[in-house]
C-alpha cells in the first residue's frame, strides 16, 4: 500500500489551519560545506509534515543527490543517473535528520553534500494540499494508481524505481508535465525528447497511473499547479507548470507570479535540462546561473532566462535549452517570499565591512539582502552605490545622473547578507533591504516610449507611498514620487518637488496617474524606448515602516511611526514647492540615533558625514525632529517627506 504524510491544507481558517505561504513549504538555501554537523536552518518542518531534498555542490562536479521522508534519511536517489536507492548511511555521514526547522548534514565528504570549504545549493519542497506530495508504493501489477492527496490535479508528476535499475522502463527518472500527452514523458536523468515508455496517464485531483515492474518499490512526487489557495487572504497561487513553444527571440512567459525557481526541459530537443533560482544569481538581463538536473556539472552562467514581476523572460540562448524557434518545452516556477514582514529587522539592517566577519558576505544583514546600497567611506567623500538582486552586479549612484556601473563583487548569493569582499574596513558602510508585500519591492523595465500601455505590474501588494525610479542605461535623473502628495522630484539633488510635468513621469502624458495596488503608470520621462529602469516602491507596515509627511513647526517636533522601539533608519526631504530646496538627509541608529549630536549624510552628496549637530532625537514611537533642526528638516508650516524603519 502506498504510505503518505499529513497534509496541511492551504486555505485560510480551514480545519483551525493558519494561511500557508510559499516560505512555508519551499526554500532555496546556499550553505558551505565543513565536514561535520551541519544544521541547515530554512524554516521548513520537513520532520512534522514531511518532504523532499535535493542538493546539489555549486562549484564543482558532483551529483545531484535527492532524499525524501517517505524513504527515510538514510537513502539517497541521484536525479542524474537511473541507480537505485543508495547505500543505507550512518547519521555521521550522510544527512542525519529532517527537522522542524530544517535539515542537518553530518561529516558526508564521501557524498560530497558537505565538503569543507565546498558551497552548495539545497531546495527542499514541503508537504502541502496544492503544493507538493509524495508516494512510495511496490507495485503488485504492470499499471498502479496510488492515491496522492495533493487535492488537486497535478502539474507535474516524477516517478521513479527505488530496488532497482534494470526494471522495465530502465530505472529511469520520468516526468510528466500538464499539456503533455498522458502516456508521453521525459526522463529528468538524460537529455531525451518526450517518449512514450514511462507511462504516466490517468492524471487527476485523487491519484495518477504509472507503469511499473511487479515487486519493484517507488517513489512519485506530485507538484500542484496554479491553485490560488495560498497566502493572508488564501487567493494565490505559488506554483505554475506548464508548457510553451520557443519563438527563437525573447519570449515572456507569464505565471502570474515573480518567481524564485524556475525549472525548463525540452520535449522535442535532446537538450539538457536547466535549473535557476534567485538565490544563486537570476538577474533580469545578466547571465542566470543554472545547474543541470541530469548531469554532474558545476553550475555556469549562462544568457538563459531573466525574471520579470509577472514570470520570466525566455531568452534565445543555451543551444535551445531555452528557447529555440518551433520547439516545445516544458517547466515549473515558483513564486517568490510572499509573507508581511512583523519586524523592521526582518527587511532592514545596515552594517560596516567585515564588521562581523572578514570573510564574505561583507556586510551582514542576517536575513538575504535584495537591495544594497554601499558607502566606500563615512567619515570622507564617497559616492552612493544602489545595488539589488534583480541586477546583479550592476549599481546605480544616488549623487550622480550617470548610468549603471558594473562591480563583480556585488553579489547577492548569501543566505545573511552581501557583496564578496574581504577585509575589515569600518569606513565602508551599507544598508540593507529585504523585499516584501506592503514593505518594498524592485520592478525592473525596459521603457517602449510614451505612455506605458498596460501599466507596469508590481508585486507590493499595496499602493506604493514612495517611488524612485531611474534609467539604468541612460543618464538620467533619479525621479521621485510621493503619492501623498502626489508631487514628485529627484534623489540626486536638493530640488524641491512639483506637479510640473508629473503627467510625463508619472502618467499617461496628459494627467497624473497615481499608482495602485498593483499598477504603476509611467510616461515618457521614465519610459524611454529600449532603455532598462528599475524602480523602488515602499510603504507604511504597521510597527516595521513608516512612509509619510509632517508639517514643520520650527520647534521640537514628534513624529510618530506608530513603532515601539524607535526607528533604526530615517530619511527626510523637504518637499514644499519647487523653489524650497533640501538635501536628503540620512540617519541611523549604527553611526547614532542619539538624544545628543547625531551623525548624517545626505543620499544625493559624496560629502562626509555631519557628525556635530543635534538635528534629531530618538524617539519610542518614532523619532523627534528638534528646535535646531535647519530649515531644510522643520521650517514652520513647510512639508516634509520621509520613510522611517523600525
Amino acid at each position: 500500500m502506498p504510505t503518505t504524510q499529513k497534509l496541511l491544507t492551504a486555505a485560510a481558517g480551514s480545519a483551525g489551519d493558519d494561511p500557508l505561504y510559499v516560505e512555508d513549504v519551499f526554500s532555496t538555501y546556499i550553505y558551505d560545506g565543513n565536514n561535520t554537523t551541519n544544521a541547515i536552518v530554512n524554516g521548513l518542518d520537513l520532520a512534522g509534515e514531511g518532504g523532499m531534498l535535493w542538493t546539489k555542490r555549486r562549484d564543482g562536479v558532483k551529483d545531484n543527490r535527492i532524499w525524501d521522508t517517505e524513504r527515510g534519511r538514510a537513502v539517497a536517489l541521484i536525479s542524474n543517473t537511473t541507480a537505485a536507492n543508495g547505500a543505507t548511511s550512518t547519521a555521521s555521514e550522510d544527512l542525519i535528520s529532517f527537522n522542524s526547522n530544517g535539515f542537518t548534514f553530518g561529516a558526508n565528504a564521501h557524498y560530497g553534500q558537505n565538503s569543507t570549504s565546498q558551497n552548495y545549493v539545497s531546495w527542499s519542497f514541503r508537504q502541502a494540499e496544492n503544493f507538493f506530495t509524495m508516494v512510495k508504493f511496490t507495485a503488485t501489477d504492470s499499471f498502479m494508481t496510488p492515491a496522492h492527496g495533493l487535492g488537486s490535479k497535478p502539474g507535474m508528476v516524477i516517478y521513479k524505481c527505488t530496488t532497482s535499475n534494470t526494471d522495465a522502463s530502465d530505472g529511469h527518472w520520468w516526468v510528466w508535465v500538464e499539456g503533455m500527452a498522458n502516456n508521453k514523458t521525459v526522463n529528468l536523468d538524460t537529455n531525451e525528447v518526450l517518449t512514450g515508455i514511462g507511462y504516466i496517464g490517468d492524471t487527476s485531483a485523487t491519484s495518477s497511473q504509472f507503469y511499473c515492474t511487479s515487486g519493484q518499490t517507488y517513489v512519485a512526487y506530485y507538484f500542484g499547479n496554479d491553485q490560488a489557495v495560498f497566502g493572508a487572504d488564501s487567493d494565490e497561487s505559488i506554483i505554475k507548470c506548464g508548457t510553451y513553444t520557443g519563438a527563437g527571440a525573447d519570449l515572456n512567459i507569464n505565471v502570474g507570479f515573480e518567481p524564485q525557481l524556475v525549472l525548463i526541459k525540452s520535449t522535442s530537443n535532446a537538450v539538457n535540462w536547466v535549473m535557476f533560482d534567485t538565490m544563486r544569481g537570476l538577474p533580469v538581463d545578466g547571465n542566470a546561473r543554472d545547474l543541470r538536473p541530469n548531469t554532474t556539472e558545476a553550475e555556469a552562467d549562462n544568457p538563459a532566462i531573466g525574471v520579470t514581476s509577472t514570470g520570466f523572460l525566455a531568452r534565445n540562448g543555451m543551444d535551445g535549452q531555452i528557447n529555440a524557434n518551433g520547439y516545445t518545452y516544458i517547466y515549473m516556477a515558483i513564486r517568490r517570499p510572499m509573507k508581511t514582514p512583523e519586524a523592521g529587522t526582518e527587511v532592514y539592517q545596515d552594517d560596516t565591512r567585515g564588521g562581523t566577519s572578514p570573510t564574505p558576505p561583507a556586510y551582514i544583514a542576517g536575513f538575504p539582502v535584495d537591495v544594497g546600497i554601499q558607502r566606500t567611506s563615512v567619515s570622507g567623500t564617497s559616492d552612493w552605490r544602489w545595488a539589488n538582486r534583480l541586477t546583479g552586479t550592476k549599481f546605480l549612484v544616488s549623487n550622480q545622473n550617470a548610468a549603471q556601473g558594473n562591480d563583480g563583487g556585488f553579489k547577492f548569493d548569501y543566505m545573511d547578507g552581501w557583496s564578496t569582499d574581504t577585509g575589515s574596513y569600518p569606513a565602508y558602510h551599507s544598508w540593507m533591504f529585504k523585499r516584501a508585500p506592503g514593505f518594498m519591492d524592485v520592478l525592473c523595465y525596459t521603457g517602449d516610449g510614451g505612455r506605458r500601455t498596460p501599466a507596469l505590474t508590481h508585486n507590493l501588494g499595496v499602493v506604493p507611498e514612495l517611488v524612485i525610479v531611474k534609467s539604468r542605461s541612460s543618464t538620467g535623473n533619479w525621479f521621485v514620487l510621493s503619492t501623498s502628495l502626489g508631487q514628485f522630484g529627484f534623489l540626486n539633488n536638493g530640488d524641491g518637488f512639483s506637479t510640473t510635468d508629473i503627467q510625463y513621469a508619472f502618467g499617461d502624458g496628459t494627467n497624473y496617474v497615481a499608482p495602485t495596488s498593483t499598477a504603476l503608470q509611467v510616461d515618457s520621462s521614465i519610459n524611454g524606448n529600449t532603455q532598462t529602469f528599475v524602480a523602488y516602491l515602499f510603504a507604511t507596515v504597521a510597527g516595521v515602516s513608516k512612509v509619510g509627511t509632517y508639517t514643520g513647526t520650527g520647534t521640537t517636533h514628534n513624529i510618530d511611526c506608530g513603532f515601539t522601539g524607535g526607528a533604526r533608519f530615517v530619511m527626510i526631504k523637504r518637499a514644499d514647492g519647487s523653489t524650497n530646496t533640501g538635501d536628503w538627509y540620512v540617519w541611523d541608529t549604527l553611526r547614532g540615533i542619539t538624544a545628543g549630536n547625531d551623525p548624517y549624510l545626505l543620499l544625493n552628496s559624496t560629502a562626509a558625514q555631519v557628525t556635530n549637530t543635534d538635528y534629531i532625537d530618538p524617539l519610542a514611537s518614532g523619532f523627534t525632529i528638534t528646535s535646531g533642526a535647519p530649515t531644510a528638516l522643520n521650517y514652520n508650516n513647510g512639508t516634509f517627506i520621509f520613510l522611517a524603519i523600525a
